[in-house]
């Protein structure tokens, strides 16, 4: 940072940013302290060779000089261009490698465990933990340590303890149950690949506790596992930022993520979608970059809401991975995510409500629920929303889950 580089002017708002992850997540950033780039007239020195692009991975600043695109302007409008190219930069876009590129890399992960190694696994665990670990659990975790056996187990076992802490098996989301609008994160519907789609939405849900949205995405976990027809193992997450801003950029929230899909459900990404990503989420990016492993980053694709552009990225990616009526549902929902008073009218229908919803669940011919694909499997199998066991205590009571009241669901979270 020698006196003859340029200074860059940097927004408030990204200011604050940096304080909030030195200050909840010093050890997620390699950024160092805000003082050390923030000169008394708030101006960011930069080297030379250096560019905030780097934030993202995958050498996009370098990518940008090849191109002739210049590295000077404001820090907030780097970002901006950032979450543009996004894509690109982690190898997404229209025309990126498709889902079936990304199936075979998990074929050819499978292969690389054998059945023998499972075996043996399963000879060193306990009646109890044999009993509540199926063999592609252990097949995952093998795959997860690269075929490091005691490192398996060692993670099998504190997975199997936390399932059981958290009650993982009968666990239901609170809020959704009580307070309508609580979250917006569900499963929707299945890809190409009969993965089931988790969407989620930044500007729809009213509960903004940590805990209580780690909650409810476990809950949803658990729902697309159940809904995985035979041989699948992966779900697509959509993140929908729209709505996005300084109230989601702590990094705790993005590490109670980490924390839960990387310690106990290994092997289960897909591909997750960043949406209509704002500049100011990259700088959260490089605060949790460091901590996802490279598999994990290949599988993240930055696109942007630009559907009512003749050549949309969107909706040609979409639409290749998903199917063209899974895709119209997902971007005829993000649309109405968009319009205040249409978002207004929107409630998704939680638990025993789901099945009952039907045009309470419909919006301008929008039916929340998901397609009609997915409404059909749930409506003909409970056990997909709620849990196994669950039903299974409504059944000793003689109900049945049209008639089951939400505080009969209540006694099982």
């Amino acid at each position: 940072m020698g006196t003859g580089n340029k200074l860059v002017t940097v927004p408030r708002c990204l200011v604050i940013v940096f304080q909030c992850a030195e200050t909840h997540a010093p050890h997620l950033t390699s950024l160092g302290p805000v003082s050390q780039y923030i000169q008394p007239e708030k101006r960011l020195k930069t080297r030379k060779q250096s560019h905030t692009a780097d934030s993202l991975s995958g050498g996009m600043a370098e990518a940008n000089v090849k191109k002739g695109h210049s590295r000077k302007g404001s820090l907030g409008r780097s970002f901006l261009n950032l979450s543009r190219k996004g894509s690109q930069a982690l190898g997404g876009g229209a025309h990126s490698p498709s889902d079936q590129a990304v199936d075979h890399e998990l074929i050819n992960r499978k292969q690389s465990v054998s059945h023998n190694a499972v075996i043996t696994v399963r000879t060193k665990l306990s009646d109890d933990e044999q009993l509540n670990a199926s063999n592609e659990m252990i097949h995952q975790f093998l795959r997860a340590t690269g075929g490091d056996q005691e490192l398996a187990i060692r993670r099998l076992r504190d997975t199997l303890r936390w399932r059981v802490a958290e009650r993982v098996d009968t666990l239901m989301c609170r809020i959704c149950l009580k307070q309508d609008g609580g979250h917006y994160l569900q499963v929707i519907g299945h890809d190409a690949l009969n993965r089931p789609i988790l969407y989620s939405c930044m500007s729809m849900p009213l509960n903004r506790s940590m805990e209580e949205n780690k909650r409810h995405m476990i809950c949803t976990f658990e729902q697309a596992i159940r809904s995985m027809p035979s041989g699948v193992e992966q779900w697509v997450w959509l993140s929908d930022f729209h709505g996005f801003g300084f109230k989601d950029t702590d990094p705790r929230l993005a590490k109670i993520f980490l924390d839960v899909s990387a310690k106990h459900y290994p092997e289960r990404l897909g591909l997750f979608y960043c949406i209509d990503a704002p500049g100011i989420f990259n700088v959260l990016w490089k605060c949790i970059n460091s901590m996802v492993d490279p598999i994990t980053r290949s599988k993240v694709r930055f696109l942007p809401f630009d559907i009512n552009k003749k050549h949309s990225a969107l909706a040609a990616d979409l639409t290749e991975s998903l199917g063209e009526d899974t895709a119209a549902w997902v971007l005829k929902e993000m649309a109405q995510n968009r319009n205040k008073k249409v978002a207004k009218r929107k409630v998704y229908p939680y638990g025993a409500n789901f099945a009952e919803a039907g045009n309470a669940a419909t919006v301008d011919g929008h039916d929340l629920r998901g397609t009609e694909e997915f409404i059909r499997s749930c409506t003909a199998n409970n056990s997909i929303l709620i849990p196994p066991a669950n039903l299974k205590a409504l059944q000793e009571e003689g109900k049945s889950v049209s008639n089951a009241t939400l505080s009969t669901l209540k006694g099982a979270v």
